[in-house]
């Protein structure tokens, strides 16, 4: 395989386990004290980490180096998704919160998306 495909194929493994455990580029930049420039190359697929920065990623992401390295034939990828700069400003407030916080607003946003599929489906009875 060319080392352009393993490249590829690693900032890909990369992109999906971070997006698993909803880690992002900052934090591997300041959770593992690795540069900014450099994890953007990872993700990029321009470089290529040394064998013991792989194994600190596989570490802290609480996977396997072959996880990082191989294509898992397991589980498909999952799409990346896009955040606005208010989606991202959300998940913070919540990663600050404690359990009982959490289970409020998972509750909250759970009874948001029941009352709006009831809304839509009313609406849906009165156009037919």
């Amino acid at each position: 395989m060319p080392i352009e495909d393993i490249k590829l194929k690693f900032a890909q493994n990369l992109k999906n386990i971070m997006q698993k455990r909803n880690k992002t580029q900052s934090d591997l930049v300041k959770d593992l004290s690795f540069r900014q420039a450099t994890v953007s190359d990872w993700l990029n697929g321009k470089k290529y980490p040394r064998m013991d920065k792989v194994e600190k990623l596989a570490n802290y992401l609480g996977v396997s180096i072959n996880e990082l390295l191989m294509q898992s034939v397991s589980e498909p990828p999952i799409p990346e998704i896009q955040l606005t700069d208010q989606e991202k400003s959300m998940i913070k407030k919540y990663r600050q919160l404690n359990a009982d916080g959490k289970l409020v607003i998972d509750n909250q946003i759970d009874f948001m998306l029941y009352k709006q599929e009831q809304s839509a489906e009313k609406e849906e009875q009165n156009l037919g």
